[in-house]
């Protein structure tokens, strides 16, 4: 006759004392015949689950919108050269978050974007007319080269 696992389930072998699967102790026939009801803990124990961790959510609109007044504004200052970059750095180091933060940051990332271009431009106009000699560039009767 097979004898099966009462915690798990998995067949046992008529002479196992434990089972092979979980390691739960066998309800032994006592001599009167009448199996043992008391329930032992297995011999390997499993550690308790951990805590599943909660991942923590937060609120990303907690900026007020920003009227179309105060947009210009800063595009206006922020547009200009100098002046414009320092404006930039300063709102763009702001601890709370706000739409002129994030404004201050893309316009940061501009100017650099357009320094790197205006450099290169320059760098290959510079090879550009030292390869082709006597080429010289007039605007409105200007000679600039």
């Amino acid at each position: 006759m097979a004898k099966f696992c009462s915690s798990c389930g998995a067949e046992l072998k008529d002479a196992a004392k434990f089972c092979a699967v979980c390691g739960m102790k066998n309800e032994i026939p006592d001599s009167d015949g009448q199996e043992q009801t008391e329930s032992v803990m297995p011999i390997v124990e499993q550690p308790p689950p951990a805590p599943a961790v909660q991942p923590v959510q937060t609120d990303v609109r907690t900026a007020k919108p920003m009227s179309s007044a105060k947009y210009w504004i800063n595009i206006f200052f922020m547009s200009l050269p100098l002046i414009g970059l320092i404006i930039s750095i300063l709102l763009s180091i702001k601890k709370e978050p706000s739409n002129s933060r994030n404004l201050a940051r893309a316009m940061i990332f501009f100017s650099v974007v357009s320094i790197v271009v205006c450099v290169i431009m320059a760098v290959l106009l510079y090879i550009y007319t030292q390869t082709i000699e006597g080429l010289h560039f007039t605007i409105f009767g200007i000679k600039l080269f």
